[in-house]
C-alpha cells in the first residue's frame, strides 16, 4: 500500500516510519490479537526524548506472541534474544 498520511490516519495498514529519533512500526493491525483493546492492558508507556507526549509500547509477552505468529527468521531470533534479556530462558 502507497504511503500516505490519510492512509495512516484511517488505520489502513502498517507502517515502518524512519524517523530522526529511529524506526518506528506503526502496527495498525498484528495477529493474534483483535485490536488495541487487546494489548492495552499489558502496555507500557515510554517517552521518547525531545517529545513532550509518552507513547504506549506492547508488552513483552503480547510482543513474543507477535513475532511467534508471524515466524518469520528474524522473528525467531528476536524471540529467544528478548527471553534470554528478560530472564524468561537460560
Amino acid at each position: 500500500m502507497p504511503w500516505s498520511l490519510r492512509s495512516l490516519i484511517e488505520g489502513q495498514g502498517n507502517w515502518i516510519l524512519h524517523t530522526t529519533l529511529g524506526r518506528i512500526d506503526v502496527m495498525q493491525w498484528v495477529a493474534p490479537f483483535d485490536g488495541y483493546e487487546d494489548l492495552v492492558e499489558s502496555a507500557h508507556t515510554a517517552a521518547i526524548p525531545g517529545t513532550s507526549r509518552p507513547i504506549l509500547v506492547a508488552g513483552l509477552h503480547d510482543l513474543i506472541a507477535m513475532k511467534q505468529e508471524a515466524g518469520r527468521p528474524q522473528d525467531l531470533i528476536d524471540i529467544t534474544a528478548l527471553r534470554l534479556a528478560n530472564g524468561l530462558e537460560a
